[in-house]
């Protein structure tokens, strides 16, 4: 019997350990999470591939890596959703 089952991605199942809906931690571990950036040549790159992906001209190389910012991206998200909800609970964040 064929499996049709659906495989989870990374962001998937960090999000279920994150649980980013759970706003449970201290104020100072949610700031330090709001702190969190993507560094300069980080920015410039994803930039890069954006401009790339517009024109249609990606290779699969680059697809590849365009992916991981998606990813790394929604991870980051999930941390400051979790962040944000943490410092509102707290009553430090409106």
């Amino acid at each position: 019997m064929a499996s049709s089952a659906i495989v989870d991605d990374e962001a998937t199942i960090i999000g279920r350990a994150i649980r980013p809906d759970d706003g449970d931690w201290p104020a100072d571990v949610a700031n330090a999470m709001l702190r969190i950036t993507v560094a300069p040549k980080d920015v410039t790159r994803m930039n890069e591939l954006a401009e790339l992906a517009r024109r249609g001209e990606l290779s699969s190389d680059e697809e590849m890596e365009i992916e991981n910012y998606r990813r790394a991206g929604r991870l980051v998200e999930m941390f400051k959703a979790k962040a944000r909800l943490s410092l509102v609970r707290a009553g430090k964040l409106t």
